[in-house]
């Protein structure tokens, strides 16, 4: 029944593909597991684009602490945007 909807949905928008990410949390926090359903459509496993971790930093602390507590290669990618004059803006 989802897959259903996801496909007409996919076919009045145009699309070739649906990308899903796996909730690996749903389980552990006391969810109801997913039902085990056989279904006609092929499922393949692509390039990992999230994050395989989130990070909550505190951005009330001194710049110097938030980088100090970085890996090196994380403060070495941040100055090196800063140098190529990289821009943050919120979106839409």
């Amino acid at each position: 029944m989802l897959f259903g909807e996801i496909k007409k949905k996919a076919q009045s928008e145009k699309a070739i593909f649906l990308r899903a990410s796996q909730v690996t949390s749903y389980h552990r926090h006391g969810g109801i597991p997913p039902r085990r359903t056989s279904t006609s459509y092929k499922l393949s496993k692509t390039i990992d684009i999230q994050p395989s971790r989130t990070s909550i930093l505190d951005l009330n602390a001194p710049e110097e602490e938030l980088l100090r507590n970085m890996h090196p290669k994380t403060r070495y990618n941040i100055r090196l945007a800063e140098k190529r004059k990289v821009t943050v803006r919120e979106g839409a």
